[in-house]
């Protein structure tokens, strides 16, 4: 995105993003229905400026991209999957903490 804030990813356009990763991968399934998806998005956008270069971080909107959202088994929203080349290390599901987010993509750059 344009302002430095998370990219948001499609069917046509996850495969490139995510080979294109030099660290971490964090993805944030969200819906534009979604409370609590809502809430968390400036903080997931606030976090990709300060993480870039570091750490890419991607917003998929689960009723445009379910088949993103079947890929990696996505049950409940908001959902952030966090990867490490390219394999899936860890989730969590729900409004979380823009300190515990920024920790665990730190934790997975070493």
């Amino acid at each position: 995105m344009s302002d430095g804030g998370a990219r948001h990813v499609t069917t046509a356009t996850i495969d490139a993003t995510l080979a294109d990763a030099s660290g971490p991968v964090l993805l944030d399934f969200w819906a534009p229905w979604c409370g609590p998806c809502k809430a968390i998005a400036p903080m997931i956008d606030e976090l990709a400026r300060e993480l870039a270069g570091q750490a890419t971080i991607c917003k998929i909107n689960v009723e445009a991209e379910p088949a993103i959202a079947e890929r990696f088994g996505v049950q409940a929203l908001p959902s952030l999957v966090f990867l490490k080349g390219g394999q899936r290390v860890d989730t969590l599901v729900g409004k979380v903490p823009k300190a515990l987010l920024a920790d665990r993509l730190r934790a997975l750059r070493d």
